[in-house]
């Protein structure tokens, strides 16, 4: 998810919300692979996050 954010700053909330509009949508961002932490994370879409944490998309993707 880093590719999407300019800088791969994944905590900038505003990059996070452009990249979520402007390049792809939570519905089809998939967690692929998730090494640092919450492994259990692989194979949900950004938009099972959200919905799962009760938050925005890029409050999600910022979280990650």
């Amino acid at each position: 998810m880093t590719v999407l954010v300019p800088d791969r700053n994944i905590t900038d909330l505003n990059a996070a919300r452009f990249a979520l509009t402007e390049l792809t949508t939570p519905g089809v961002c998939f967690i692929a692979n998730y090494e640092t932490r919450h492994t259990t994370l692989e194979g949900q879409t950004l938009a099972d996050l959200a919905a799962a944490r009760r938050q925005a998309p890029g409050r999600s993707f910022t979280w990650i």
